[in-house]
C-alpha cells in the first residue's frame, strides 16, 4: 500500500520511517572515518541531467580518452580517497547523471558504444531520488517512477534495477524528495538522506548486487555546515556540489566539485 490522501513531505518521512525519523533507527554499524589519502588527486567528473542522444556523452568522452584519460568508478574514487588507491598521476575522469532522468538510459548506450569503440569499461553513478510515489519499500511496482514532478520523465524501479544489473554502474543517493537540504529541520534532514538510503540498498538486493555505496549527490547542489556534519555522521563516503572543481582529496570528500554538461 502507499500513503493516500493530501500528505506533505515531512508526513510521508514519517509514515515511511515507522513513525520515528531517527538516526541511530536507519543507520548500519559503519567502520569508522577512513584513513586519509596520502596525497589530493585531480579527476574530471562530468554530470549530465537529461541526455537526449548518446552522442551528448560521447562528445564530451571521446577527447578525454584520446588524451589518454582512464575512466573511474565510484568505487575507484572512494579507494583514493581513503588511501587505498594512488590516483596522484593518473589522468582520469568520472561521470554521473543527475536525477534518474529517464533519458539517461541514452547515457547507458553511450557507455557501450564507448567501450566497443575503445574496449575500456565506461562506469556511470546515477544519482536517483527514490520517493516512488510514497509507496511501502517492499510494495513498489515496477512501473513506478523513481520521481514525480509532473514535468519530467524518470526512471522506473524497473528501469533502475536492469541499469544497476551491470556491475559497471551504481547508483547515488539524491534523497527521496530532491529535498533543499539546507532549509530543513533535522529530523526530515535525516530522514530524507537515511530513507533513501535504505530504499537504494534494497534495490540493490533486488538486483542481485552487494551493498550499495554510501555516496551523496547534493539535490541543487546545496550545503552548509550543519549538512556536512550531518552527512559525515551519518558515515557517508563521499558527496558530490555542483561547483566547478576538479581537485580531489580527503579532506574535501563531502565537498567533490563536478563540471556539468547538460
Amino acid at each position: 500500500m502507499r500513503v493516500e490522501g493530501t500528505i506533505d513531505r515531512r508526513q510521508a518521512l514519517t509514515y515511511l520511517a515507522g513513525g520515528i525519523v531517527s538516526t541511530k533507527n536507519y543507520i548500519t554499524n559503519q567502520q569508522e572515518q577512513k584513513e586519509i589519502a596520502p596525497t589530493p588527486f585531480e579527476v574530471v567528473s562530468l554530470t549530465f541531467h537529461e541526455v537526449e542522444k548518446s552522442d551528448q556523452i560521447l562528445e564530451n568522452i571521446y577527447p578525454l580518452l584520446d588524451e589518454g584519460y582512464t575512466p573511474l568508478s565510484i568505487n575507484d574514487i572512494c579507494q583514493a580517497l581513503n588511501g587505498s588507491l594512488d590516483l596522484s598521476n593518473k589522468k582520469s575522469f568520472f561521470i554521473t547523471l543527475d536525477d534518474g532522468l529517464k533519458s539517461q538510459e541514452n547515457a547507458v548506450v553511450a557507455a557501450s558504444q564507448a567501450e566497443s569503440a575503445w574496449g575500456v569499461n565506461i562506469p556511470l553513478l546515477f544519482a536517483v531520488m527514490t520517493q516512488f510515489n510514497y509507496y511501502n519499500d517492499d510494495q513498489i511496482p515496477l512501473t513506478t517512477p523513481s520521481y514525480n514532478d509532473h514535468v519530467h520523465e524518470y526512471l522506473t524501479k524497473k528501469d533502475i534495477l536492469q541499469i544497476i544489473e551491470n556491475p559497471r554502474f551504481d547508483l547515488a543517493n539524491h534523497t527521496l524528495n530532491h529535498a533543499d537540504l539546507t532549509k530543513i529541520n533535522d529530523n526530515d534532514l535525516t530522514g530524507e538522506l537515511t530513507i533513501a538510503q535504505r530504499r537504494l540498498s534494497i534495490l540493490y538486493s533486488e538486483a542481485g548486487r552487494e551493498e550499495v555505496p554510501r555516496i551523496l549527490i547534493y539535490p541543487f547542489g546545496k550545503y552548509n555546515h550543519h549538512v556536512l556534519k550531518t552527512v559525515s555522521d551519518l558515515n557517508f563516503e563521499a558527496a558530490f556540489t555542483t561547483e566547478n572543481d576538479t581537485h580531489y582529496s580527503a579532506k574535501k570528500r563531502y565537498r567533490l566539485g563536478r563540471i556539468g554538461r547538460t
